[in-house]
Protein backbone atom coordinates (compact mmCIF):
# COMPACT_ATOMS: atom_id res chain seq x y z
CA UNK A 1 0.00 0.00 0.00
CA UNK A 2 6.33 -0.48 -1.09
CA UNK A 3 9.58 -0.48 0.38
CA UNK A 4 10.75 3.10 0.89
CA UNK A 5 14.07 4.52 1.95
CA UNK A 6 14.33 6.71 5.03
CA UNK A 7 15.31 10.37 4.71
CA UNK A 8 17.38 12.50 7.05
CA UNK A 9 15.71 14.40 9.87
CA UNK A 10 15.07 18.10 9.36
CA UNK A 11 15.77 20.74 11.98
CA UNK A 12 12.24 22.10 11.56
CA UNK A 13 9.97 21.09 14.45
CA UNK A 14 6.24 20.60 14.69
CA UNK A 15 6.14 22.88 17.71
CA UNK A 16 7.22 25.74 15.46
CA UNK A 17 4.29 24.88 13.18
CA UNK A 18 1.79 25.03 16.05
CA UNK A 19 0.81 21.41 15.45
CA UNK A 20 0.72 18.69 18.05
CA UNK A 21 2.18 18.77 21.53
CA UNK A 22 2.65 16.18 24.22
CA UNK A 23 -0.62 15.03 25.78
CA UNK A 24 -0.99 12.76 28.79
CA UNK A 25 -3.84 10.26 29.03
CA UNK A 26 -4.94 8.09 31.92
CA UNK A 27 -3.83 4.48 31.48
CA UNK A 28 -7.28 2.93 31.14
CA UNK A 29 -6.91 -0.55 29.64
CA UNK A 30 -9.29 -1.27 26.79
CA UNK A 31 -9.69 -3.72 23.94
CA UNK A 32 -11.47 -3.47 20.62
CA UNK A 33 -14.22 -6.08 20.39
CA UNK A 34 -17.79 -6.50 19.13
CA UNK A 35 -19.19 -6.69 22.68
CA UNK A 36 -18.44 -3.05 23.54
CA UNK A 37 -21.32 -1.07 25.12
CA UNK A 38 -23.70 0.60 22.69
CA UNK A 39 -23.22 4.28 21.81
CA UNK A 40 -24.82 6.92 19.61
CA UNK A 41 -24.74 6.60 15.81
CA UNK A 42 -21.53 7.73 14.07
CA UNK A 43 -21.46 11.46 13.33
CA UNK A 44 -19.84 10.88 9.94
CA UNK A 45 -21.04 9.93 6.47
CA UNK A 46 -20.78 6.18 5.85
CA UNK A 47 -22.52 3.48 3.87
CA UNK A 48 -23.58 -0.16 4.22
CA UNK A 49 -24.93 -1.92 1.17
CA UNK A 50 -27.15 0.53 -0.70
CA UNK A 51 -27.84 2.67 2.39
CA UNK A 52 -25.99 5.92 3.02
CA UNK A 53 -25.91 7.19 6.61
CA UNK A 54 -25.46 10.89 7.35
CA UNK A 55 -23.79 12.75 10.21
CA UNK A 56 -27.09 13.41 12.01
CA UNK A 57 -28.05 9.72 12.05
CA UNK A 58 -30.53 9.94 9.16
CA UNK A 59 -30.10 7.82 6.03
CA UNK A 60 -31.28 7.29 2.46
CA UNK A 61 -31.24 4.46 -0.08
CA UNK A 62 -29.25 4.75 -3.29
CA UNK A 63 -31.17 4.57 -6.59
CA UNK A 64 -31.52 1.14 -8.18
CA UNK A 65 -29.78 1.72 -11.49
CA UNK A 66 -27.53 -1.31 -11.89
CA UNK A 67 -24.61 0.16 -9.96
CA UNK A 68 -24.91 -2.13 -7.01
CA UNK A 69 -21.53 -2.10 -5.22
CA UNK A 70 -20.45 1.01 -3.29
CA UNK A 71 -16.72 1.70 -3.60
CA UNK A 72 -16.42 4.95 -1.62
CA UNK A 73 -18.53 7.72 -0.10
CA UNK A 74 -17.75 11.30 0.96
CA UNK A 75 -19.45 14.53 2.00
CA UNK A 76 -18.63 17.43 -0.34
CA UNK A 77 -20.29 20.77 0.30
CA UNK A 78 -23.99 20.21 0.89
CA UNK A 79 -24.03 16.99 -1.13
CA UNK A 80 -22.91 13.39 -0.83
CA UNK A 81 -20.54 11.82 -3.37
CA UNK A 82 -20.76 8.07 -3.95
CA UNK A 83 -18.79 5.88 -6.33
CA UNK A 84 -20.38 2.57 -7.35
CA UNK A 85 -19.51 -0.37 -9.55
CA UNK A 86 -21.67 -2.24 -12.06
CA UNK A 87 -20.31 -5.79 -12.34
CA UNK A 88 -22.75 -6.72 -15.12
CA UNK A 89 -20.78 -4.62 -17.63
CA UNK A 90 -17.86 -6.21 -19.49
CA UNK A 91 -14.62 -4.94 -17.88
CA UNK A 92 -16.79 -3.26 -15.28
CA UNK A 93 -18.00 0.32 -14.97
CA UNK A 94 -17.57 2.87 -12.17
CA UNK A 95 -19.96 5.79 -11.69
CA UNK A 96 -19.63 8.89 -9.51
CA UNK A 97 -22.99 10.18 -8.27
CA UNK A 98 -23.66 13.46 -6.47
CA UNK A 99 -26.76 13.28 -4.31
CA UNK A 100 -28.71 15.73 -2.22
CA UNK A 101 -29.01 14.78 1.43
CA UNK A 102 -32.50 13.41 0.89
CA UNK A 103 -31.10 10.88 -1.61
CA UNK A 104 -32.12 12.73 -4.79
CA UNK A 105 -29.47 12.22 -7.46
CA UNK A 106 -28.30 15.66 -8.58
CA UNK A 107 -25.92 14.38 -11.23
CA UNK A 108 -23.62 11.55 -12.19
CA UNK A 109 -20.69 10.77 -14.48
CA UNK A 110 -18.87 7.62 -15.52
CA UNK A 111 -15.26 7.43 -14.36
CA UNK A 112 -14.07 4.85 -16.88
CA UNK A 113 -13.54 1.09 -16.67
CA UNK A 114 -10.07 1.34 -15.10
CA UNK A 115 -11.10 3.72 -12.31
CA UNK A 116 -10.76 2.61 -8.67
CA UNK A 117 -13.52 4.93 -7.46
CA UNK A 118 -11.40 6.21 -4.55
CA UNK A 119 -12.48 9.62 -3.22
CA UNK A 120 -10.47 12.17 -1.25
CA UNK A 121 -11.68 15.47 0.22
CA UNK A 122 -9.96 18.39 1.91
CA UNK A 123 -10.45 18.91 5.65
CA UNK A 124 -13.30 21.38 5.12
CA UNK A 125 -15.16 18.95 2.85
CA UNK A 126 -15.45 21.56 0.08
CA UNK A 127 -13.13 19.94 -2.50
CA UNK A 128 -13.45 16.40 -3.85
CA UNK A 129 -10.73 14.63 -5.85
CA UNK A 130 -11.34 11.57 -8.03
CA UNK A 131 -9.59 9.98 -11.01
CA UNK A 132 -11.73 10.05 -14.17
CA UNK A 133 -10.57 8.40 -17.42
CA UNK A 134 -6.90 8.84 -16.64
CA UNK A 135 -7.17 12.45 -15.44
CA UNK A 136 -7.55 14.02 -12.02
CA UNK A 137 -10.96 15.63 -11.55
CA UNK A 138 -11.52 18.23 -8.81
CA UNK A 139 -15.11 18.93 -7.82
CA UNK A 140 -16.15 22.03 -5.85
CA UNK A 141 -19.35 23.80 -4.85
CA UNK A 142 -21.26 20.56 -4.41
CA UNK A 143 -20.63 19.69 -8.04
CA UNK A 144 -21.09 23.15 -9.54
CA UNK A 145 -17.42 23.57 -10.49
CA UNK A 146 -15.18 20.96 -12.11
CA UNK A 147 -11.56 21.10 -13.24
CA UNK A 148 -9.43 18.35 -14.76
CA UNK A 149 -5.66 17.90 -14.77
CA UNK A 150 -3.11 15.54 -16.30
CA UNK A 151 -1.71 12.98 -13.88
CA UNK A 152 1.99 12.16 -13.36
CA UNK A 153 3.37 9.42 -15.58
CA UNK A 154 3.64 6.56 -13.09
CA UNK A 155 2.06 3.17 -12.58
CA UNK A 156 -0.46 2.37 -9.89
CA UNK A 157 -1.21 5.96 -8.92
CA UNK A 158 -3.39 6.30 -5.83
CA UNK A 159 -4.91 9.40 -4.25
CA UNK A 160 -3.46 10.24 -0.86
CA UNK A 161 -4.79 13.62 0.29
CA UNK A 162 -6.17 17.02 -0.72
CA UNK A 163 -5.34 20.37 0.92
CA UNK A 164 -6.52 23.91 0.20
CA UNK A 165 -10.03 25.34 0.01
CA UNK A 166 -10.14 27.03 -3.41
CA UNK A 167 -8.80 25.13 -6.41
CA UNK A 168 -8.99 28.20 -8.63
CA UNK A 169 -6.46 29.89 -6.35
CA UNK A 170 -4.64 26.62 -5.80
CA UNK A 171 -5.30 23.44 -3.87
CA UNK A 172 -2.83 20.56 -3.65
CA UNK A 173 -3.47 16.90 -4.36
CA UNK A 174 -1.01 14.28 -3.13
CA UNK A 175 -0.63 10.96 -4.93
CA UNK A 176 1.70 8.00 -4.78
CA UNK A 177 2.71 5.47 -7.38
CA UNK A 178 5.33 2.83 -8.08
CA UNK A 179 8.13 5.34 -8.70
CA UNK A 180 7.39 7.86 -5.94
CA UNK A 181 4.99 10.39 -4.44
CA UNK A 182 3.75 13.56 -6.09
CA UNK A 183 2.05 16.88 -5.39
CA UNK A 184 -0.23 18.37 -8.06
CA UNK A 185 -1.05 22.09 -7.78
CA UNK A 186 -4.43 22.96 -9.30
CA UNK A 187 -3.51 26.61 -9.95
CA UNK A 188 -1.28 25.71 -12.90
CA UNK A 189 -1.61 21.93 -13.12
CA UNK A 190 2.09 21.52 -12.32
CA UNK A 191 3.22 18.24 -10.78
CA UNK A 192 6.15 18.01 -8.38
CA UNK A 193 7.73 14.74 -7.36
CA UNK A 194 8.40 14.83 -3.62
CA UNK A 195 12.06 14.55 -2.73
CA UNK A 196 11.31 12.09 0.05
CA UNK A 197 9.79 8.91 -1.40
CA UNK A 198 6.83 7.77 0.64
CA UNK A 199 3.43 6.20 0.46
CA UNK A 200 1.04 9.08 1.17
CA UNK A 201 -1.51 8.50 3.93
CA UNK A 202 -2.73 12.04 4.62
CA UNK A 203 -1.69 15.71 4.48
CA UNK A 204 -2.24 18.66 6.79
CA UNK A 205 -2.24 22.32 5.76
CA UNK A 206 -0.35 24.66 8.12
CA UNK A 207 0.53 28.36 7.78
CA UNK A 208 4.07 27.31 6.90
CA UNK A 209 3.02 24.77 4.27
CA UNK A 210 1.62 21.27 3.98
CA UNK A 211 2.86 18.39 6.10
CA UNK A 212 2.58 14.98 4.48
CA UNK A 213 1.98 11.86 6.52
CA UNK A 214 3.14 8.58 5.08
CA UNK A 215 5.05 5.33 5.09
CA UNK A 216 8.79 5.74 4.54
CA UNK A 217 10.07 2.20 4.46
CA UNK A 218 8.94 -1.29 5.23
CA UNK A 219 10.96 -4.45 5.77
CA UNK A 220 8.99 -7.64 5.28
CA UNK A 221 11.75 -9.78 6.78
CA UNK A 222 11.65 -8.00 10.14
CA UNK A 223 7.94 -7.17 9.89
CA UNK A 224 8.53 -3.54 10.87
CA UNK A 225 7.76 -0.23 9.24
CA UNK A 226 9.14 3.25 9.61
CA UNK A 227 6.65 6.08 9.47
CA UNK A 228 7.11 9.81 9.69
CA UNK A 229 5.75 13.28 9.21
CA UNK A 230 7.38 15.02 6.29
CA UNK A 231 7.42 18.11 4.19
CA UNK A 232 9.00 17.97 0.73
CA UNK A 233 12.49 17.47 2.13
CA UNK A 234 12.51 14.79 4.78
CA UNK A 235 11.19 13.36 7.99
CA UNK A 236 10.26 15.60 10.91
CA UNK A 237 10.07 12.43 12.96
CA UNK A 238 10.23 8.72 12.29
CA UNK A 239 9.33 5.69 14.34
CA UNK A 240 9.12 2.00 13.69
CA UNK A 241 6.42 0.88 16.10
CA UNK A 242 3.26 1.86 14.21
CA UNK A 243 2.00 2.47 10.73
CA UNK A 244 0.27 5.81 10.17
CA UNK A 245 -3.19 6.50 8.76
CA UNK A 246 -4.43 10.07 9.23
CA UNK A 247 -4.15 13.37 11.11
CA UNK A 248 -6.74 14.25 13.72
CA UNK A 249 -8.91 17.25 12.73
CA UNK A 250 -6.90 19.59 14.98
CA UNK A 251 -3.53 18.14 13.96
CA UNK A 252 -2.62 17.14 17.53
CA UNK A 253 -2.71 13.37 16.96
CA UNK A 254 -2.05 10.80 14.27
CA UNK A 255 -4.11 7.64 13.96
CA UNK A 256 -1.91 4.57 13.70
CA UNK A 257 -2.13 0.80 13.44
CA UNK A 258 0.28 -2.15 13.26
CA UNK A 259 3.73 -1.32 11.93
CA UNK A 260 3.28 -4.15 9.45
CA UNK A 261 -0.15 -5.61 8.72
CA UNK A 262 -0.26 -9.13 7.29
CA UNK A 263 -3.06 -10.52 5.18
CA UNK A 264 -5.52 -10.55 8.06
CA UNK A 265 -5.10 -6.85 8.86
CA UNK A 266 -4.09 -4.81 11.88
CA UNK A 267 -4.50 -6.11 15.41
CA UNK A 268 -3.98 -2.72 17.06
CA UNK A 269 -5.14 0.87 16.90
CA UNK A 270 -2.95 3.67 18.22
CA UNK A 271 -3.17 7.39 18.85
CA UNK A 272 0.25 8.98 18.25
CA UNK A 273 1.46 12.39 19.42
CA UNK A 274 1.94 14.36 16.21
CA UNK A 275 4.88 16.29 17.68
CA UNK A 276 6.96 13.20 18.42
CA UNK A 277 5.36 10.15 16.80
CA UNK A 278 5.19 8.36 20.14
CA UNK A 279 2.07 6.46 21.17
CA UNK A 280 -0.17 8.11 23.77
CA UNK A 281 -2.79 5.36 23.56
CA UNK A 282 -2.67 1.86 22.08
CA UNK A 283 -5.56 -0.61 21.94
CA UNK A 284 -5.56 -4.24 20.82
CA UNK A 285 -8.35 -6.20 19.18
CA UNK A 286 -9.93 -9.27 20.73
CA UNK A 287 -9.18 -12.68 19.21
CA UNK A 288 -10.06 -13.18 15.54
CA UNK A 289 -11.08 -9.55 14.97
CA UNK A 290 -9.11 -6.98 12.97
CA UNK A 291 -9.04 -3.23 12.39
CA UNK A 292 -10.31 -2.29 8.92
CA UNK A 293 -11.33 1.16 7.71
CA UNK A 294 -10.97 4.17 10.03
CA UNK A 295 -12.19 7.78 10.05
CA UNK A 296 -11.93 10.64 12.55
CA UNK A 297 -15.30 11.66 13.99
CA UNK A 298 -13.86 14.66 15.84
CA UNK A 299 -10.54 15.57 17.46
CA UNK A 300 -11.05 13.05 20.29
CA UNK A 301 -12.85 10.12 18.64
CA UNK A 302 -12.30 7.80 15.69
CA UNK A 303 -14.87 5.54 14.02
CA UNK A 304 -13.26 2.14 13.45
CA UNK A 305 -14.40 -0.83 11.40
CA UNK A 306 -13.74 -4.10 13.19
CA UNK A 307 -14.09 -7.22 11.06
CA UNK A 308 -13.70 -10.97 11.45
CA UNK A 309 -12.72 -13.76 9.08
CA UNK A 310 -16.33 -14.29 7.98
CA UNK A 311 -16.60 -10.84 6.37
CA UNK A 312 -18.76 -9.50 9.20
CA UNK A 313 -18.05 -5.98 10.45
CA UNK A 314 -19.11 -3.84 13.39
CA UNK A 315 -18.35 -0.14 13.85
CA UNK A 316 -16.78 1.16 17.03
CA UNK A 317 -16.27 4.66 18.42
CA UNK A 318 -12.81 4.77 20.02
CA UNK A 319 -11.88 7.72 22.20
CA UNK A 320 -8.41 9.06 22.81
CA UNK A 321 -9.14 8.41 26.50
CA UNK A 322 -9.47 4.67 25.78
CA UNK A 323 -13.26 4.46 25.83
CA UNK A 324 -14.83 2.09 23.28
CA UNK A 325 -18.48 1.99 22.11
CA UNK A 326 -20.27 -0.10 19.48
CA UNK A 327 -22.09 2.31 17.17
CA UNK A 328 -23.34 -0.14 14.54
CA UNK A 329 -24.16 -3.81 14.68
CA UNK A 330 -23.21 -6.47 12.15
CA UNK A 331 -22.85 -5.11 8.64
CA UNK A 332 -21.15 -6.24 5.45
CA UNK A 333 -18.33 -4.24 3.92
CA UNK A 334 -19.09 -0.74 5.29
CA UNK A 335 -17.51 2.35 3.70
CA UNK A 336 -16.46 5.19 6.01
CA UNK A 337 -16.62 8.65 4.47
CA UNK A 338 -13.50 10.54 3.43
Amino acid sequence: MHARRTTALLTLTLAALAVGGTTTYAATPATLGPDAPEGAAPAIVWSEGSTVHLEDGSSFTLPEDGYDTVLDVAAVGDRIAVTRYDDSVVRGAVRLSLLDRDGTQAGWTNLGPEATGDLETNDAGTVLAVVQRGRLALVEDGGGTWSRHALPVDRGLQLGAVTGDDCQVGCRVYLDGVVGAYRLDSADGATTRLRAPLQVADALATPQGDLVLGLHSADEETATARAGVTDDGGALWSQGDHGVRSWSPDGALVLGADAWADGAGSGTLAFLDSATGSAVRELATTDDWWVGDTAWEDAEHAIVELYDGDETSVLLRVGTDGTVERVSGATSDPRLGS
